[in-house]
């Protein structure tokens, strides 16, 4: 491979490390019921700390409500755990992370709607942020590298 090739997948592994990392961070509390409930109402005075603005909203306490947060949570974690896996061999795996940007940005899609329609807290706004911003560099990381391996291959 390319010296710059090199360093852009270098620099693409850390990304990916990063922003699996971040899933797993994030999302980790959702799994457990008690820290689950715990984590949503910490979120609820953060929106408030801020001044973010929305509907407040409210802590589930029914089981079904708090299973389908836990399994919410699970489903992130390993999200984040495939995209960790990617980082070892990002060529190779692209379409995870490309798949993962299209995610991604459904999902800040779904935010807006719901900030929208449905004036919930503001806090998620910057999840949605956060993850339109990843789907970027993801898809970015990946045009770039193809360009690069694809430059290197009719260069030989």
């Amino acid at each position: 491979m390319h010296v710059s090739s090199d360093r852009s997948i270098a620099r693409f592994r850390l990304f990916l490390n990063f922003s699996g990392l971040s899933y797993i961070i994030l999302a980790a509390p959702l799994m457990v019921p008690e820290f689950c409930r715990n984590y949503l109402a910490w979120l609820c005075r953060l929106n408030g700390f801020l001044s973010l603005g929305g509907e407040e909203p409210v802590v589930p306490s029914g089981g079904v409500l708090t299973l389908l947060i836990n399994t919410a949570g699970i489903d992130f974690v390993l999200i984040g755990v495939f995209v960790i896996y990617t980082a070892r061999n990002p060529v190779a795996r692209w379409f995870i992370p490309a798949v993962n940007a299209l995610g991604r940005s459904l999902f800040t899609g779904v935010i807006g709607h719901y900030v929208i329609v449905y004036d919930i807290a503001r806090i998620v706004l910057l999840v949605g942020i956060l993850d339109v911003s990843i789907s970027a560099l993801f898809l970015s990381c990946l045009f770039l590298l193809r360009t690069s391996v694809r430059a290197q291959d009719t260069a030989r």
